[in-house]
């Protein structure tokens, strides 16, 4: 048993040292035209103190605390946005239409 419970600790404290991909594991798309009556800082919290104007993912991958869990991060963000706005009975756009934001042939 304990030496069961030992590989499952070691096999843990090895994935969380796992580095953060170096792209989205799909294709993104954001309508920023679609999301004009939104404020920036919503998203863009880093327009700010201007400090930078990247990517989304390029500084979120380095940070420690939430490299592993980007994904949900940002899913979180923008389903949670959408479905706010769908409970509200205004208009939200898509909450579980991956295909609509993650296109096949969009550049990341």
């Amino acid at each position: 048993m304990r030496r069961k419970y030992r590989l499952v600790v070691l096999c843990a404290l090895l994935g969380c040292g796992a580095p953060a991909p170096e792209r989205p594991l799909l294709a993104l798309h954001f309508a920023h035209d679609d999301h004009t009556e939104v404020n920036c800082i919503t998203c863009h919290h880093n327009f700010v103190d201007d400090t930078g104007n990247g990517l989304c993912f390029d500084c979120h991958k380095t940070h420690p605390d939430v490299k592993l869990e980007i994904e949900s991060q940002f899913h979180t963000l923008c389903r949670g946005c959408h479905a706010e706005r769908r409970n509200d009975g205004e208009a939200s756009g898509p909450v579980r239409a991956c295909n609509h934001c993650h296109e096949p042939d969009a550049e990341p």
